[in-house]
């Protein structure tokens, strides 16, 4: 039993979790401050970058989805009680990808790719009715030296397909922030995520679009 058990531990190591208050209180997006809102949707990488976003944009009130968004049905399942925290947001950011694209064999989080277009789509049109500022957000890249099981190629293949499905969407601004991770390979702390510095450079890469709209 001891030997299953240390199975399932190395099994999770690598899911790409931040540390979160479990606590009810923050089950909840905070109420709004009278400032306009910045929602930032995604997992442990826009966890990361989110207080550097909130650094850089001091005129607004910046806020994450409670903890983690993991994959894009857990999304799907939650993301209406999100968005009804605000009659409307001033912007809202979004992506889903790293846990759809798995992590292992058999991983229970992974959406299959046609199923992740489907979703992402329902997705961006619920936060396209909320804010008149949407944007969508690349995964960022899993380096083969860190993730050596194939993950980025899907990774790559999931990104195009959300890309196709937010054209077809439209009104929706995408951040590349894939192609920004590719520069900071040496900034990489743990698994998927990054060292702060690296989490500023993803962090500046939002800004310069927020800044722009």
């Amino acid at each position: 039993m001891k030997y299953l058990i240390l199975i399932l531990i190395l099994g999770c190591a690598k899911k790409p979790e931040a540390q979160c208050d479990e606590t009810a209180a923050n089950q909840v997006i905070p109420k709004s401050n009278g400032k306009p809102t910045v929602l930032v949707i995604g997992d442990s990488i826009s966890m990361g970058y989110v207080k550097y976003v909130r650094a850089g944009l001091p005129d607004k009130q910046v806020v994450h989805n409670p903890c983690n968004a993991e994959n894009t049905t857990n999304t799907l399942s939650k993301i209406d009680s999100w968005l009804d925290t605000r009659e409307t947001f001033d912007t809202i950011t979004f992506n889903n990808g790293m846990w759809d694209t798995a992590f292992s064999e058999n991983d229970p989080f992974e959406v299959p790719i046609d199923e992740y277009a489907i979703n992402i789509r329902a997705i961006a049109e619920k936060v396209k009715a909320k804010t008149d500022q949407p944007i969508f957000v690349l995964t960022t890249e899993a380096p083969a030296d860190i993730e050596p099981l194939g993950k980025n190629g899907r990774i790559l293949l999931y990104n195009q397909a959300a890309e196709e499905v937010i054209n077809d969407v439209g009104g929706i601004e995408i951040i590349d922030l894939y192609t920004v991770s590719t520069t900071i390979r040496g900034l990489h702390n743990e698994g998927v995520h990054f060292l702060p510095a690296g989490y500023q450079v993803l962090a500046n890469a939002i800004l310069d679009v927020i800044g722009e709209i």
